[in-house]
């Protein structure tokens, strides 16, 4: 009898933790992952924000000292979660100076107008002419830098220019500049991660000293650079500058004042080829694949139609990634809409939290000087705003059952709720970087 009773007692359930109690530790548990890319780019921008350069062995150290720190806390749950912050911030830093160090310093300036030569690596069309960034570049013949020089040709300077041409021009020059104000943007920051060591502008026309044999990174740029001239050429000055900026990704030939009117209407995101653009390229090259799929009894009995149609949207993407230049909001914008066309292969939810971690994470390995930038913040807040939104209340706008009028009302109103999402997400990171709020 005192067996049985053992027994019993044995297989009792201990008692239960309340039902809420349970639901907030998983979430909690699930949702811990998605602070280490936080965490990752707090790292970054402590880097960025100190007075006086770190020693380089300073960030190794710290970053073992925190991963021997997370291996001894691994059992215990809330050590483990600061830990693994603290490990990330540090990579974040570590990341961030390393990247700092690989770039070639900067460059002496001299006063006074100067013969530059160099080879042509890009060519930018501006609503007022022409403007050129030369690499390998020499001033008055001197020894070959490590940083590349910007010059705005003059008006009227129409000589043949293609991109790899060896070129001499007599310019005047300016160091990187600083912020307009303490805590302004820095263009000099921006300069000096692009590979910048001056800009400054013609006082002579160009000569072409040799021209380039064709690469395929040059024939893709002057393929950019021929769509571009072809339609500001065919289209109206209006609208030239705007079908040649989505098409190309040149921005440069947008006037100030078609630009400012753009940004007074709250439509300056258009204007910025990136998530928006990608988006309705690659939507739309999924659709029509799916659908000329479905005219293919052979292929529907052998492959997926969902497999073809991704296989298509992302190699409509590269290419439309290729034609606007591979810049930093078009490859962030690409490997988002990559992991959607992952998850709908793999038959896994496409759009979540997870998968925007895991781009901030990966973009932030790459290019960790993007963090202070508004395209990265203002991105980022946008789909993490919407995915968490519709997460929450997505629900409501649901039209199955609904009549035509339901479907319609709810149709218009998820477009409102997403606007409003986007919107009210960005508006802070737009009003720190601008100094502005949009209007409308």
């Amino acid at each position: 009898m005192d067996v049985a009773l053992i027994a019993v007692r044995a297989a009792k359930p201990a008692a239960a933790p309340p039902p809420g109690a349970l639901r907030s530790s998983a979430a909690y548990a699930g949702r811990i992952v998605l602070f280490l890319p936080v965490a990752m780019m707090a790292g970054i921008l402590l880097y960025f924000d100190l007075r006086a350069e770190p020693p380089a062995w300073l960030a190794p150290v710290a970053i073992v000292l925190a991963a021997g720190v997370l291996t001894v806390l691994w059992r215990r749950p809330v050590g483990r979660r600061l830990a693994a912050l603290a490990l990330f911030a540090l990579l974040g830093l570590g990341r961030a100076q390393w990247q700092a160090m690989l770039m070639p310093p900067p460059i002496v300036v001299p006063h006074g107008v100067v013969t530059v030569t160099g080879r042509v690596s890009s060519i930018d069309l501006l609503a007022t002419g022409r403007r050129v960034r030369i690499a390998a570049s020499r001033l008055n013949g001197g020894p070959a830098l490590g940083r590349a020089v910007r010059i705005k040709l003059r008006r009227g300077d129409d000589v043949r220019l293609a991109a790899g041409d060896s070129v001499r021009v007599r310019a005047f020059l300016f160091a990187p500049s600083r912020p307009a104000y303490p805590g302004g943007w820095s263009f000099g920051r921006d300069q000096f991660f692009s590979g910048l060591g001056a800009v400054g502008f013609a006082v002579g026309k160009l000569d072409v000293t040799r021209v380039a044999a064709p690469g395929w990174g040059g024939a893709l740029r002057r393929l950019r650079e021929t769509i571009a001239a072809r339609v500001l050429t065919a289209m109206p000055p209006t609208t030239g500058p705007i079908a040649a900026t989505l098409l190309t990704g040149f921005e440069e030939s947008i006037p100030a004042r078609e630009r400012q009117a753009f940004i007074t209407a709250g439509l300056a995101h258009i204007l910025a080829v990136a998530g928006l653009h990608i988006g309705i390229v690659m939507g739309a090259l999924f659709a029509l694949a799916r659908f000329c799929v479905g005219w293919s009894e052979f292929l529907l009995l052998r492959v997926p139609a969902k497999v073809i149609a991704s296989a298509v949207a992302f190699a409509g993407g590269v290419v439309y990634a290729a034609l606007t230049g591979f810049h930093v909001p078009i490859e962030r914008s690409l490997a988002m809409a990559a992991l959607v066309l992952l998850g709908i292969v793999a038959g896994r939810r496409a759009l979540s939290l997870r998968g925007l971690a895991v781009a901030a994470f990966v973009l932030m390995l790459i290019e960790p000087q993007a963090v202070p930038g508004p395209s990265f913040q203002m991105s980022f807040s946008a789909v993490l705003a919407l995915i968490a939104g519709y997460e929450a209340v997505g629900r409501r706008f649901d039209t199955e059952g609904a009549g035509w009028r339901g479907r319609l009302g709810r149709h218009i109103a998820a477009l409102a709720f997403t606007s409003l999402l986007a919107g009210g997400a960005s508006m802070p990171f737009a009003a720190y970087q601008f100094q502005q709020v949009q209007p409308y």
